[in-house]
């Protein structure tokens, strides 16, 4: 698996991209290299694309619980944002959903998206 992101400061969004089978150990390790990068405000907003996972996610509930648990763990430093998760293929947009439903209390908003452009137009509402 691979994982790339860029920190885009003018429109406050980090673009996040999963190539390959998708590891949740790897992708907190991401989310924790992200939130220690220079770049990284308070707010920005997150945009993940898992349109090139493939094959199917190595991950069970109680991965997804854990991640879901160190995005709450780090609530303080990304305040209120919303994530945007492009998952057009059956098994990154069922993990993903779940992932989506143990942080819904949050004041991150996650949701899923089937549709590249849904999922692009709702991180700008």
């Amino acid at each position: 698996m691979s994982i790339s992101y860029t920190i885009d400061q003018e429109a406050e969004i980090i673009y996040i991209t999963a190539t390959g089978s998708i590891n949740i150990e790897d992708l907190v390790n991401t989310q924790k290299e992200i939130i220690s990068h220079h770049d990284f405000k308070k707010g920005f907003n997150s945009y993940i694309d898992f349109s090139r996972a493939r094959p199917s996610p190595t991950s069970d509930y109680d991965k997804v619980k854990w991640a879901a648990s160190y995005v709450e763990s780090t609530q303080g430093k990304r305040g209120k944002c919303r994530c945007s998760i492009y998952a057009p293929h059956e098994d990154p947009y069922v993990f993903s959903d779940l992932f989506s439903r143990l942080t819904e209390h949050l004041e991150i908003k996650t949701k899923v998206f089937q549709d590249e452009e849904s999922a692009k137009a709702w991180l700008a509402t």
